[in-house]
């Protein structure tokens, strides 16, 4: 005799029910295709002396660091799509991401295109809200790890409460390899954050020199031509190249009320047919938000967002400090120390003034000087 189990059979059809509710919403959803459009434009100007120019005497420079528009939003069947362009000088327009993504594998997404790969936090955190006006110049030992120039890749991602993870495969103008990152949030409340993550990457290079130079924090030495970036490993002789490169970096992070640290290392070994070239660097930052806001961290991306002022009048202010410690074994090293204020007027205006002090251990300029002063100063408008 067969048994019938009512109970189990409505809640069976409750459940089905719910599945194509779902499903139906879904179908809803992904057959409305949408699109939003963005940009920003970075106007800066820069000023500096001592080993930041040639022969040691004040130089400026005032350039648009970044004018960029683009466009996002979703496609059918779990797509999201987003492309950007780089309006550069002359009126040259330059690809700069062109990516889709596709949520629909049960464990997370999967990205392809033209996009920066997974590497770091402060490289996982917009331009428009790194805290400086100027990444760490720690990145200036390996300036293409986290940046896909004309290359192309796929990359997996996966977010959940706490942790978050990426692993990609890229093709660069110049090398092709593996990137991955993993970072976990031991802590993650509103106004209360701590982060913790790695990164590696490991990529055949199609024949680098070796040369490693340095900005040390001021991108208008190279706006300017007498303007100097600091050599910390000269290129090799003859047609000698390094083929291999493999970067390790750590990254740490916490968010208390107003109150921000942030912390990351990195190390670069460049290997081929000659001794290896081993490069690391660092740094350390600390930030205070006068007004009270704290800074908003999103383990989806593992990365830090907007500012957003309590007061719409007022705006937001921050104040940070910042040391950098970068340097090549065999080769030079320098140090940078820089002092900021920020003001977040509203959600698309920021107004940003950096002092910097830099020093360099072995490669002086054209007076011998081994130090030097600069001061930076940012106009942000975001769409």
């Amino acid at each position: 005799m067969m048994c019938i189990d009512l109970h189990a059979m409505r809640a069976a059809a409750v459940a089905i029910a719910a599945l194509a509710s779902a499903a139906a919403a879904a179908a809803q959803t992904a057959s409305t295709p949408s699109i939003r459009f963005d940009g920003r434009l970075h106007l800066h100007h820069d000023a500096f002396d001592g080993v930041y120019s040639n022969d040691g005497a004040h130089r400026s420079a005032t350039y648009p660091r970044r004018a960029r528009v683009g466009a996002s939003g979703r496609l059918p069947w779990q797509l999201k799509y987003a492309v950007d362009v780089d309006l550069e000088r002359g009126g040259v327009v330059v690809l700069r991401t062109a990516a889709l993504a596709w949520s629909g594998l049960p464990a997370g997404t999967l990205r392809a295109g033209r996009f920066d790969p997974g590497f770091g936090l402060e490289q996982a955190t917009s331009s428009n809200w790194i805290t400086a006006i100027e990444r760490s110049a720690m990145w200036d030992l390996a300036p293409d790890v986290a940046d896909i120039g004309k290359g192309h890749g796929v990359q997996f991602e996966h977010a959940a409460a706490r942790w978050y993870g990426s692993a990609g495969a890229f093709r660069k103008p110049a090398s092709r390899g593996m990137t991955a990152r993993a970072a976990f949030a031991p802590l993650l409340r509103e106004r209360r954050a701590v982060h913790l993550g790695a990164s590696l990457a490991d990529e055949r290079l199609d024949g680098d020199d070796g040369r490693i130079r340095t900005r040390l924090g001021v991108r208008g030495v190279t706006e300017n031509d007498d303007g100097r970036r600091i050599t910390l490993a000269r290129a090799l002789e003859g047609n000698a190249r390094f083929d291999r490169q493999r970067v390790v970096g750590l990254e740490a992070a916490a968010v208390v009320g107003a109150f921000s640290l942030q912390a990351e290392a990195l190390q670069r070994r460049l290997a081929g047919s000659q001794p290896s070239r081993i490069a690391r660097g660092h740094y350390v930052q600390a930030a205070y938000t006068l007004t009270g806001e704290a800074r908003p961290y999103d383990i989806d991306g593992a990365k830090f967002g907007r500012i957003e002022p309590a007061n719409k009048r007022l705006g937001a202010w921050e104040l940070f400090y910042r040391h950098d410690r970068l340097g090549v074994r065999d080769g030079d090293a320098a140090r940078v120390h820089t002092l900021g204020l920020n003001w977040y007027a509203n959600a698309w205006l920021r107004v940003s003034a950096n002092l910097l002090r830099a020093r360099s251990d072995g490669d002086f300029n054209d007076a011998g000087d081994a130090s030097g002063n600069a001061a930076s100063l940012r106009l942000q408008l975001v769409h």
